[in-house]
């Protein structure tokens, strides 16, 4: 048995992918594992709520004050989760320089530039890869001992700008889906897209393919907040959509899931820097057909025309994909088929819990 220590800062008060696996990757190790988790005293949300309350007793919770992320202004190349991780890192060092841990899981970069590692060996879960070369990241980067990507695009392009880091691995972890359960819910809402509203993401492609088609769907509700999101709403009127698309806001879990058993389709049209999403992973064990782009690491989970539908990010495309899902029922049905297939044969819980805890075993092995 290990000691290891989560350092995730994000985790109790943002609802993401990377927050929701460093939620899960917690869960799994503490099964073999002493787990600490620590993370900013802030208001929770209902998923770390819930995994508070089931493993308050299991894990050792260290709530550490902090401002959080949405506090801090972006400076240069320099963005908010960058402050606030220089801020947390500091916040939190009298913890560790009281506790020893044979690891520390970190799941962002700059998370490393001020955590006091005391001799532990870090592990860097990377929820995403650089885009450009930053001075931060040539710090922080080298401070990890071992690079886990959440897909092989995610760690090759990683290692791209680092060739002469060692100790890189990837494995495609599995969101919580003990509650994503499909229902008899009447399919309302024709198209879903799920997500936080920055421009990398293709909301304003979704919205102006929809444009094309409008006289062809019912409606579409695009659930996510960020910093394009009054931007978001104001193209939505300009484009005279606002009676079929509804932007509504930051979702916790329960109302995704509500979403998802009401939708036809889900759309998430990356155009650009996509590292795993796992919101797919939720639509296919929902009985949900997607369509998305093959950008990043998405095509590591879905093939086209088998689990989902692949389109390169234009508008034209996008809304061909959108019109034949909504009229087509064998492909339709086929999709549907092939997403839950594909969630029980790579996804399946009790296989990557196991495949997990060994694949730490090889790495807690690695660095002592």
């Amino acid at each position: 048995m290990a000691n290891i220590a989560i350092h995730q800062p994000r985790a109790s008060y943002i609802l993401g992918g990377a927050e929701a696996i460093s939620i899960e990757i917690a869960k799994v190790l503490s099964l073999k594992h002493k787990i600490s988790f620590v993370t900013s005293e802030a208001k929770h949300t209902e998923n770390f709520d819930s995994f508070f309350k089931e493993y308050k007793d299991i894990i050792l919770f260290v709530f550490i004050e902090s401002p959080l992320v949405y506090e801090f202004q972006e400076k240069g190349k320099l963005n908010a989760f960058d402050f606030e991780s220089i801020v947390f890192g500091e916040n939190s060092s009298a913890f560790y320089e009281k506790n020893s841990f044979d690891a520390i899981i970190s799941h962002y970069c700059t998370d490393l530039i001020t955590l006091n590692k005391k001799g532990s060996r870090i592990i860097l879960h990377l929820h995403g890869y650089p885009k450009e070369k930053r001075f931060i990241n040539d710090i922080s980067y080298r401070l990890a001992d071992i690079l886990v990507g959440c897909s092989k695009f995610a760690l090759e392009e990683t290692l791209a700008f680092f060739p002469d880091m060692k100790g890189g691995f990837f494995f495609h972890m599995r969101p919580d889906l003990k509650d994503f359960k499909i229902n008899n819910s009447k399919k309302v809402i024709d198209i879903l897209f799920v997500g936080r509203l920055i421009e990398r993401k293709g909301v304003r492609l979704l919205i102006e393919s929809l444009k094309k088609i409008e006289s062809s769907f019912n409606n579409c509700v695009i659930a996510g907040g960020g910093p394009i999101e009054e931007e978001m709403k104001k193209l939505i009127q300009d484009l005279g959509l606002i009676d079929k698309v509804q932007c509504i806001g930051p979702i916790e879990k329960t109302k995704v899931i509500e979403l998802l058993n009401k939708s036809k389709i889900f759309v998430h049209p990356t155009v650009s820097r996509e590292p795993f999403p796992t919101t797919l992973i939720e639509a296919m064990s929902m009985g949900v057909p997607i369509i998305s782009t093959p950008i990043g690491g998405i095509p590591e989970m879905i093939t086209n025309n088998v689990n989902g539908i692949l389109v390169e990010p234009k508008k034209d495309a996008l809304s061909e994909a959108i019109l034949k899902l909504l009229s087509d029922k064998l492909i339709y049905q086929k999709l549907v088929s092939g997403g839950i297939k594909k969630i029980d044969e790579d996804f399946n819980k009790n296989k990557k819990t196991l495949d997990f805890l060994n694949f730490y075993d090889k790495l807690l092995g690695d660095i002592k």
